[in-house]
């Protein structure tokens, strides 16, 4: 079972919203409350973070019904390339089938990683202060939580990178979750939190604190898990922060470490179309958006 489709992995996602089991799916998603003005107007449901799992040959159109079934308004997913059906079945049982995003990965089969010139030399510097090596999450729970609140303060995260302690707690009990730690002398200021199934590595999360960021941490953790993943078939390192930015450091840094390029993608299905309807013109009035589902599109300067 990959940890993404666990019940408490998708429990542990409480502040996002209530874990599902739909049976056609083999998997969990998460049911979301609709406010409009602070009201509870209904439901909807989205994937687990960062990813849905899927096998490829699973009945989406049947956990389509089941979620219409349960009276939810919506759907949204985000899919990786490597744990999905076709491109051309997901576009026939979603209405919104499309790449949200660039993921870079390495492929083992393709041999040793090429650096560049900068990663070469990033990574000469951090070897000098740094030791990498895997760790115990539940033995640095602590140190974990101070490295993840720098990140949050650092990049103004909220919302549903507002993780909850549980969420880490439940991390690291799970056997399929690799913690990688970079240390300079006893001080632990780096670390990156991996899921790894079927021969399939993803990069879960990271976070480093001034120390880590001015030691280069990450790049000896990320060259760790090219190490310690190499009899997988794929190691996923994940986009940049945003949407198709391609070009940003967070995205250049982690095309540094791959040999080839994959892509997210996101699907989404609206169940109750009148409800949707009413739902949009409710939050948005005629104001028309490509969000979706649109009567979630921020307004008045959420940037949610």
């Amino acid at each position: 079972m990959h940890p993404y489709t666990n019940e408490i992995f998708a429990k542990s996602l409480f502040h996002i919203g209530e874990a599902l089991f739909v049976p056609a799916w083999k998997t969990h998603i998460l049911k979301r409350a609709i406010l409009i003005d602070g009201d509870i107007v209904g439901y909807d449901a989205t994937g687990v973070y960062p990813i849905t799992i899927f096998d490829p040959s699973i009945d989406i159109k049947k956990g389509l019904e089941f979620l219409r079934d349960a009276g939810l308004v919506s759907v949204i997913l985000v899919l990786d390339d490597f744990h999905r059906p076709d491109m051309e079945v997901l576009g026939v049982q979603f209405s919104l089938c499309k790449k949200l995003k660039t993921h870079f990965v390495f492929y083992p089969s393709q041999g040793q990683m090429a650096y560049d010139k900068h990663h070469r030399y990033e990574l000469r510097q951090a070897q000098k202060t740094v030791r990498a090596e895997v760790i115990g999450l539940a033995q640095h729970m602590d140190s974990w939580l101070s490295l993840y609140a720098t990140l949050t303060d650092r990049h103004h995260l909220s919302h549903t990178h507002a993780f909850p302690v549980e969420h880490f707690k439940a991390l690291a009990e799970m056997t399929n979750v690799v913690t990688f730690g970079a240390w300079v002398d006893d001080r632990l200021v780096s670390c990156h939190i991996w899921v790894e199934s079927d021969g399939k590595a993803h990069s879960h999360l990271a976070a480093s604190n001034e120390e880590g960021y001015a030691s280069r941490a990450a790049y000896a953790l990320n060259a760790l898990a090219l190490t310690h993943f190499e009899n997988c078939s794929v190691v996923n390192f994940g986009g940049g922060a945003g949407f198709n930015d391609e070009n940003s450091g967070l995205s250049k840094f982690k095309k540094g470490f791959s040999n080839a390029e994959a892509n997210a993608i996101i699907c989404g299905e609206i169940l109750d179309k009148h409800r949707y309807n009413d739902l949009k013109i409710s939050n948005m009035g005629d104001v028309e958006t490509n969000f979706f589902p649109a009567y979630r599109a921020p307004k008045n300067g959420d940037k949610k």
